[in-house]
């Protein structure tokens, strides 16, 4: 059923297929526009929520914000690559009033959803022949996005690989820009919203503490993690004991493999932390259990980047004599991708 919106200047809009649905509200075509429509639920035009899309369409012209979201990688390089957000463009409300949204760029003309890269199905579907300096690169480019955002003041809040967007280049967007936290002058916009599997073990133990760029650089250790490890997440795994409360209960109790290998069990297939450049597991270790420093002790998002650019460096890369499609870190000598294709697992098939 199409729905009838106006944008905050008065323009009608009509809203037809939706391709979308969340927590938060739905996604909808724009007839006659490329653009997308996200409505919000239980927002209204006098709700903090729409306060807060009006500061956010604002920003969207800022020339520093323009620079953030008009692609390059975030490294001075200068190489051109699509939209990095979906942000809010211009506001809308349907014309009661009781529903407000916005308009934003529709990501999917340029990526694919980042869960597509978890599975080798999909993954092959969708990035056919790709190897793992694919998922090195997209690694190195999500911490380039989650820097550049911290460097202007935005907390991502709900980093997960439900609103992230991966292209055949490598290169990351993300959507859901609307639940980021941020202060504009007096006013200050908090994200309350959590997703399992990528929750801080402080957010755990204090449910109403709001989130900072601790939290999130957790989250990016652990989308790293399943970008490098072919969708694995590091907290994937059932204790000794056969115990198991779910990703959350095991992040906080530091139940994961790269901590201690007789924490948990992990699923036969797993890739074997030997995938991993050696820097690379250091900095997990450091983000997974940041000692007596606290969260403060996490790598920051531009050390995940510093690193992550020296392991995708081609001198950093070694090719398989075997399977075309198989690379790995040249500072192990043999192939681990092999390894888990002879059990049955082929993570990255010609």
């Amino acid at each position: 059923m199409p729905i009838d919106v106006v944008t905050a200047d008065g323009r009608a809009l009509t809203l037809t297929e939706r391709v979308g649905v969340g927590a938060q509200g739905g996604v909808f075509r724009v007839a006659g526009s490329p653009l997308l429509a996200k409505l919000i639920i239980g927002a209204d035009d006098a709700s903090p929520t729409a306060r807060k899309l009006d500061r956010m369409v604002r920003h969207s012209r800022a020339p520093r914000t323009v620079k953030l979201l008009g692609g390059g990688t975030g490294t001075g390089t200068g190489t051109a690559t699509p939209p990095r957000a979906a942000w809010p463009l211009v506001r809308i409300a349907t014309r009661n009033g009781r529903v407000v949204g916005f308009l934003m760029t529709d990501l999917t003309a340029w990526y694919h959803s980042f869960d597509v890269f978890f599975s080798p199905q999909s993954r092959h579907a969708a990035f056919p022949g790709i190897t793992w300096a694919l998922a090195v690169a997209a690694a190195r480019d999500l911490s380039a996005l989650v820097a550049d955002l911290h460097a202007e003041n935005y907390v991502i809040g709900d980093l997960k690989a439900g609103n992230l967007w991966l292209n055949t280049e490598g290169g990351v967007a993300i959507s859901d820009a609307d639940s980021f936290q941020f202060t504009d002058g007096e006013a200050f916009f908090a994200c309350r919203v959590r997703s399992d599997g990528y929750i801080a073990p402080e957010l755990t133990a204090s449910p109403d503490r709001l989130p900072d760029e601790h939290t999130d650089t957790f989250a990016l250790g652990v989308l790293v993690h399943q970008l490098l490890m072919c969708g694995a997440h590091p907290f994937a795994g059932v204790g000794p004991d056969g115990d198991y409360r779910g990703l959350d209960d095991n992040a906080a109790r530091r139940r994961t493999r790269l901590l201690d290998p007789a924490s948990v069990r992990v699923a036969p297939g797993t890739p074997p932390l030997s995938a991993l450049p050696r820097p690379v597991r250091d900095l997990m270790k450091r983000c997974f259990d940041p000692g007596s420093g606290g969260p403060r002790s996490r790598p920051t998002a531009r050390e995940w980047f510093d690193t992550l650019s020296d392991c995708a460096a081609p001198r950093a890369l070694k090719q398989c004599s075997v399977i075309a499609t198989h690379c790995y870190p040249s500072d192990i000598p043999w192939c681990p991708w092999c390894d888990v294709r002879a059990i049955g697992v082929d993570c990255f098939p010609q």
